[in-house]
């Protein structure tokens, strides 16, 4: 639904100390927003927004800026774990908390699908528990540290 960063009329070489995510989960594909609900679509396994914040945050942070989301076991937190590695470095993010609630009813409709990415990947989606279906809500907290390349770009040393 959206563009994500390109909304921001963002200017090359201008950052920023903070980035906050909130990113949907649904796992649809929804062509073009029209409601407030469609929003909450993120593509067809639920991680199109959080990839892109995973994928492209640190581009518009300053050096030392730090980035604030949320992942899901919904989403397939190996996967997320792997994104982050990639893009931010595995000593430069964090899960800063992580709790377990129980699905909210509006989610039982993508219950079965969940269920077959955990078939397919491995990586747990949900948990049975007491009281229905639970998922974990990750708390991540990423810094931005320059790596040798931008600190001494070639030609510069």
């Amino acid at each position: 639904c959206s563009n994500l960063f390109h909304s921001l009329n963002w200017v090359h070489g201008e950052a920023f100390d903070l980035l906050v995510s909130n990113p949907p989960t649904f796992p649809c594909n929804v062509p073009v927003c029209k409601t407030v609900q469609d929003w909450e679509y993120a593509g067809t396994n639920g991680r199109l927004v959080l990839d892109a914040v995973i994928r492209d945050g640190r581009r518009y942070l300053a050096p030392g800026g730090v980035m604030y989301t949320i992942a899901t076991s919904k989403q397939g937190w190996c996967r997320t774990r792997q994104l982050m590695d990639l893009h931010w470095g595995s000593t430069n993010w964090e899960v800063a908390r992580w709790i377990e609630i129980p699905l909210a009813e509006h989610y039982a409709p993508f219950i079965p699908q969940w269920l077959e990415l955990e078939h397919i990947d491995g990586d747990p989606r949900i948990y049975s528990g007491p009281n229905g279906w639970y998922q974990r809500l990750y708390f991540i907290r990423a810094r931005k540290v320059l790596s040798m390349d931008e600190l001494f770009p070639e030609g510069e040393v």
